[in-house]
């Protein structure tokens, strides 16, 4: 699918409801079953939990991962256990995110809270930027800057935008991730991009 710049920066400012159901519309994953079939109690057994982090991860996970997810479970359940009301203080503490603030430490924050954590990666990362700055960006490396501008820059900014268009926090998912993807393929073409400022 070609991407027509001056089309997708007006369409997300004037009316982003139909921004986001164009988007999302091209949303496909093969392990989408994989998200949908737990999310609604990601705690509920170690296959539940497995089943989820292979969906982010896109494939099955390595031996070393694997591994890691194991111990994540076992931690997970007993902070569910100590903790009956999610604090997002007690979880950073617990998993020590001032030295671990990776991804899948931002995915098992939304396992806990789906509705008040979004889904982050690279893909709505580049999205976020291009309709904000109308440039293509990637990722921080650094995770501690991952970490900081998902929860001071893009938890706000995907809140305000899912409750301007009252349609679900995984159908903006959907349209941010898409977009992110289709920017990925024309990130080193800027002839093909135009600076816009929303």
């Amino acid at each position: 699918m070609m991407i027509n710049v001056k089309f997708i920066v007006p369409k997300y400012s004037k009316d982003p409801k139909l921004f986001m159901e164009h988007w999302s519309s091209f949303y496909a994953y093969e392990f989408e079953p994989n998200y949908l079939e737990n999310i609604n109690d990601p705690f509920k057994n170690f296959d539940s939990f497995h089943q989820l982090y292979i969906w982010k991860n896109g494939m099955k996970l390595s031996k070393k991962k694997y591994a890691t997810i194991k111990k994540l479970y076992k931690k997970s359940r007993d902070f569910k256990r100590v903790s009956k009301i999610f604090s997002e203080e007690l979880f950073e503490e617990k998993f020590n995110m001032n030295k671990n603030p990776g991804i899948w430490m931002m995915f098992l924050m939304h396992l806990f809270q789906p509705n008040n954590y979004p889904l982050f990666d690279q893909h709505v990362y580049r999205a976020h930027v291009f309709l904000n700055e109308g440039a293509v960006k990637e990722i921080p490396t650094s995770n501690k800057r991952k970490y900081i501008f998902f929860k001071e820059v893009y938890i706000p900014w995907f809140m305000s935008l899912k409750s301007s268009t009252k349609h679900s926090g995984k159908l903006l998912d959907e349209s941010l991730f898409t977009l992110g993807q289709h920017l990925s393929k024309i990130k080193n073409q800027p002839d093909r991009l135009e600076s816009v400022n929303l």
